[in-house]
């Protein structure tokens, strides 16, 4: 198996055991693994931008004909973290840099293309998180001492 392949293949393992994939269904070729996302923690590193194909210059848009959008996030799960970015047609308003998201209906495919593979995260919706005391940084102490 050549180093590249196996690279993936550890990859797609490695996400997979952490984020608790389900069993992969085919899809054109695709295969795709429905991830639990109970345990999962996201952060997005930015804003939602609109992905752009790489030889027309156009935006992508989904069989519905709605523009296609990636956002980079810190995902965390299990004591392990992974920066990846999720693809989706839906975002909630307000994502920045810092915000806690929340995927719903999240999976991993993989994809050939050209001789090159990878894997990519899809998302139905990307959703703002509810605030908690995980994903709201403490404020530091104020009290004085005597």
């Amino acid at each position: 198996m050549p180093i590249r392949a196996w690279l993936f293949t550890a990859r797609v393992y490695w996400l997979c055991r952490t984020m608790r994939c389900s069993t992969g269904d085919v899809e054109r070729g695709i295969l795709r693994h429905h991830v639990n996302t109970d345990n999962l923690s996201a952060i997005a590193l930015g804003p939602p931008t609109e992905v752009v194909d790489f030889k027309t210059k156009t935006p992508k848009l989904d069989s519905d004909g709605k523009g296609i959008y990636s956002l980079p996030v810190a995902a965390m799960s299990g004591g392990e973290q992974e920066i990846i970015t999720v693809k989706s047609t839906q975002f909630a308003k307000g994502i920045t840099a810092g915000t806690a998201v929340r995927f719903i209906e999240l999976v991993i495919a993989n994809w050939e293309f050209s001789g090159k593979s990878g894997i990519t995260f899809y998302a139905e919706s990307v959703q703002l998180a509810e605030a908690t005391s995980a994903t709201v940084p403490a404020k530091p102490s104020t009290s004085v001492t005597a």
